[in-house]
Parts: structure tokens; C-alpha cells; sequence
């Protein structure tokens, strides 16, 4: 593992969500690696909110980043979905604001703008799940089928 002294700046993107949430880590705009944060699966509603986030800060503490970019939750759940998704990203902001951090956010939409691959016409869930999962494998030789990691790699690309 690099120390503070091997890099300059080290960014850290999330793909955040209250089971698994995905994770980029780049080290002077190079990306290094990712993967997946889990929870208990068995926990639901805000104790899977309040597990999740512990399991974020945990990692976050332990990787020490200088920047944090989130994907924003965008209004295509339902309303409890959307309420726990939006409490998790001001978690984050709060873990941000609380170790003097910066923090950046993308909607889904600015995000996939500045990746420059050609993006699906059809503008379905299932589509642009495929579709990070490819352009992470034509970008980085990430060959994962978890689209929250892929998503969590591109959110740090752009």
C-alpha cells in the first residue's frame, strides 16, 4: 500500500447504495482499484442505512482520501428508496465536511457525458448497467459484473 508521500492527491468515487455500495480509488488521476462495500443483507430500512454508512466511514477513515465524488440520487425510485439514498450522500458529505475534505457530486446524466464512449440510445436501467460494465472493461480492463463497482469507476473517471 502507497503512503500519503508516494501521490499527491488521492480521490475516492461512490456509487452509494443501502446493500452494496461501489468504490473507485484513483491516485493522481490514475485509477489503482475498486471493488464492493457490504453490508449484512439480512438488515433492511435504517438499519441497513445506519450499517452502510458505518461500513463507508470505516472505509473512508482507512483510506484517507483528499477528494470524494458521489453519484447524486436522481428521482427514479420509490420514495422510501429515494429518501435512504439521499441520507446516505449527506452522510458522506457530512464525513467530508467533518475531516476537511472535498466533496464533489455527479447526477448519473453529467457523469456519463464526460466519459467519451458512445452511450446507449436506449436510455433504460438494465441498458446503462451493460453499458458501464463494457466501457469499464474497454477502459481499464475491469472485467466485474458488478455494475455498482463499474459505475463507481466511471463517477472517478469523470
Amino acid at each position: 500500500m502507497k503512503t500519503k508521500t508516494d501521490y499527491n492527491c488521492k480521490l475516492i468515487s461512490l456509487d452509494t447504495a443501502t446493500k452494496q455500495t461501489g468504490y473507485s480509488v484513483f491516485l493522481d488521476a490514475v485509477y489503482k482499484k475498486s471493488g464492493v462495500l457490504k453490508t449484512n443483507c439480512s438488515l433492511s430500512g435504517n438499519m441497513a442505512l445506519e450499517e452502510m454508512a458505518k461500513v463507508i466511514f470505516s472505509f473512508l477513515d482507512s483510506e484517507n482520501p483528499d477528494i470524494i465524488v458521489a453519484e447524486i440520487p436522481m428521482m427514479e425510485r420509490n420514495a422510501k428508496t429515494q429518501r435512504s439514498l439521499t441520507t446516505l450522500y449527506g452522510m458522506v458529505y457530512g464525513w467530508c465536511l467533518h475531516n476537511n475534505k472535498f466533496f464533489f457530486g455527479f447526477a448519473p446524466s453529467e457523469w456519463r457525458s464526460l466519459i467519451k464512449v458512445e452511450q446507449p440510445k436506449q436510455k433504460k436501467r438494465e441498458v446503462w448497467k451493460q453499458w458501464s460494465l463494457d466501457t469499464v472493461k474497454a477502459l481499464f480492463n475491469v472485467n466485474t459484473k458488478q455494475d455498482d463497482r463499474a459505475d463507481a469507476i466511471l463517477i472517478g473517471q469523470a
